[in-house]
Formats: C-alpha cells, sequence, structure tokens
C-alpha cells in the first residue's frame, strides 16, 4: 500500500527545515573564544628589584650624626642616645620577628670571634613589651631595649629602621660608622651578616660551618 501525499510531504518539510536550522546555526553562531596562553604563561612572579628596595631604605649616610632620641624601657624609664656617647654603640632596630632573632643570634656569634672591645648594645623595640621577657629567653638577648611601638614610630622612620632588623654602628661620638643595608636590598642573609662581621672586625671564616666529609 503507498503512503498518501498527504503524509510524505508534512515530514519532508519537517526533515528540511530542521537541516535548514542547522545549517543556520553553524553559520551564525560566535567562533569559539581562544584559550588564554596557559594563563599568561603561567602568570610569570614579578621579580624582585633589589636595587630599588636599596634606594627606598637607604638609612643614614654614613659619618653623619645619629639624630638624639628619648624612648621608655619595658619599666617605664626613659633612656636617650646621648647617654650611650663616648663608647662605640651598636644600635639595632628589631621587631621580634624570625629574622630578628636569626640576626640577633648571628651578632652574638660574630662578637664572639670579633677583635678589639665590643661595642655597648641600645635596641629600638616595636614589639609589645609584654613579649619581651619571652623573647630574650629564646634568643639569649641583652643590652638596653626601648620601646618606639605606638601607631607613629618616629624613631624608627627617622632611622629607616624599618623593615627590620636595620643594624647601625656608632662611633663613641655617635656619627655613623656602619649601616646594614636593608633586608628587602639583599638576595641572602649570608650577605648581611658578612657586611657587619666586617664592621666589627670578625673573621668572617670562622662563622662559617665546617665542611662536610668528603665522598
Amino acid at each position: 500500500m503507498r503512503p498518501s501525499p498527504l503524509v510524505v510531504i508534512p515530514v519532508a518539510l519537517v526533515v528540511g527545515l530542521f537541516a535548514a536550522c542547522v545549517v543556520a546555526e553553524r553559520v551564525t553562531a560566535p567562533p569559539p573564544a581562544p584559550k588564554p596562553a596557559a594563563a599568561a604563561a603561567a602568570a610569570q612572579p614579578e621579580k624582585h628589584d633589589f636595587a630599588a628596595a636599596a634606594r627606598k631604605h637607604p638609612g643614614l649616610p654614613i659619618g653623619s650624626h645619629a639624630p638624639d632620641f628619648r624612648l621608655p624601657d619595658r619599666e617605664g624609664h626613659s633612656h636617650s642616645l646621648s647617654e650611650f656617647r663616648g663608647e662605640r654603640t651598636l644600635l639595632l632596630f628589631l621587631c621580634g620577628c624570625s629574622r630578628c632573632q636569626l640576626m640577633v643570634s648571628a651578632l652574638q656569634k660574630i662578637e664572639k670571634v670579633g677583635q678589639g672591645e665590643k661595642p655597648q648594645h641600645l635596641s629600638v623595640m616595636t614589639m609589645n613589651p609584654n613579649g619581651l621577657l619571652s623573647w630574650q629567653d629564646r634568643t639569649g638577648y641583652r643590652g638596653t631595649l626601648l620601646f618606639d611601638n605606638g601607631e607613629e614610630k618616629p624613631v624608627v622612620d627617622r632611622y629607616d629602621g624599618a623593615p627590620c632588623p636595620r643594624i647601625y654602628l656608632l662611633d663613641p661620638n655617635l656619627r655613623v660608622e656602619y649601616v646594614s643595608p636593608s633586608p628587602d636590598a639583599v638576595q641572602n642573609r649570608e650577605d648581611m651578616l658578612h657586611s657587619l662581621a666586617n664592621a666589627l672586625h670578625a673573621p668572617w671564616q670562622l662563622l662559617a660551618p665546617p665542611p662536610g666529609p668528603s665522598g
């Protein structure tokens, strides 16, 4: 039995319309968005500019006179820098972080092998005074410790004492003999310690760890 023309014609029309819609969709569909180039080559990390960091935090110039200041100690007693006139003085700016702990630990080792009279120590701390005793227990560090830990830190700012640690060596007239580079301006801690050892006339070779056993 032959199919009725009334049935064949609508089926053909439906098939033809469907094919036309598919073609039209392919023609009018927007092209696929290009894939990002591996997220811009995995978003290359920006290289740290050590020279720019050194220019940003140069510290006081060598030979300049260290400006006087007065700050309280843990008990609230005030001390001034001028009280240290007459002897060489290490002026440290510390916050108590792990980097500061490593520095004072290395400083104590440097002074053990240093030649000549050890300088007196004066530290400007930005940590909470309530944590000082436990910090001293961990580090064994002593000396005169004063606090500049308010919202504004005028002494730290004046001496370019942040980022910490920063160390000045002052002569008996409180002129700057040495200033440590900003931690952000050195590629490794050894460079910073090496320059400090030289300033304190300490044989740097004695600080290096002994070589391991060969072969």
